[in-house]
């Protein structure tokens, strides 16, 4: 099962037709930052299905409308039944950025990460690709009207990592609407951040925290840059 026929799948159930979309309250299926991400096909206690994080209301209200439903949904050559929606894990804004806030995270990157600027990729997850992306959507899709920023960057550094770089090519829509091969320069493995500046900390950590479920980099609608993050309190040392 291909992620590209997954995306296609899914994100149907989210995103403006494009004759709608200038109308819609729905993002735009190339909108930059989308209300939602889409994991890879996975299987817990036996049962195999997708992860949909959903980072906001009117997300979250239009994948339990669709999903309840029990729609049939097409991913390549297959017709699939969608089962009932089943919570994985949740933790609302106010939570996220509620303390105790840590000064150390491990950071996994669970399926291929990449970033992109100025129509390149790279493998490279340097803080300020991370945090920078972050920062927009949570100050995009957070309901509880707390708006994080800046981030004093030197007060945060790497200072672990196990990584390992990969070649990955995807499918996407080209400005004609034809399939057009994407290739990217994407990384695995794992790495630690730190912060010293316990003030830093404070909207560091909420972030983070938001990781797990917005994913880091781009392409998330993918499958690309999913994460899963410990937090560390100030008392534990390394």
């Amino acid at each position: 099962m291909k992620l590209d026929h997954v995306h296609a799948a899914i994100s149907r159930w989210f995103d403006a037709d494009v004759a709608d979309a200038s109308e819609s309250s729905r993002p735009a299926h190339d909108a930059k930052l989308k209300p939602y991400t889409i994991s890879p096909p996975v299987q817990r206690r036996g049962v195999a299905g997708i992860e949909v994080a959903v980072l906001s209301q009117d997300a979250e209200d239009e994948l339990l409308s669709t999903a309840i439903t029990g729609p049939s949904i097409r991913v390549g050559q297959q017709a699939l039944l969608v089962g009932d929606p089943r919570l994985v894990m949740e933790q609302t804004y106010a939570e996220m950025a509620s303390p105790p806030f840590g000064n150390r995270w491990d950071v996994a990157f669970l399926t291929p990460t990449t970033f992109r600027s100025r129509g390149r990729s790279t493998p490279l997850p340097s803080v300020g690709a991370i945090m920078t992306g972050l920062l927009a959507q949570w100050n995009r899709w957070n309901d509880v009207g707390v708006s994080l920023g800046p981030i004093a960057r030197d007060a945060m550094w790497v200072s672990d990592l196990q990584l390992m770089s990969e070649p990955l090519t995807i499918t996407i829509s080209s400005k004609t609407g034809k399939p057009s091969q994407l290739h990217l320069s994407a990384v695995t493995g794992s790495l630690v951040l730190r912060c010293d500046q316990p003030e830093t900390a404070e909207v560091v950590s909420p972030l983070l925290r938001f990781a797990s479920y917005c994913g880091v980099g781009s392409v998330r609608g993918r499958g690309l840059g999913v994460v899963q993050v410990r937090e560390h309190s100030r008392s534990v040392q390394r």
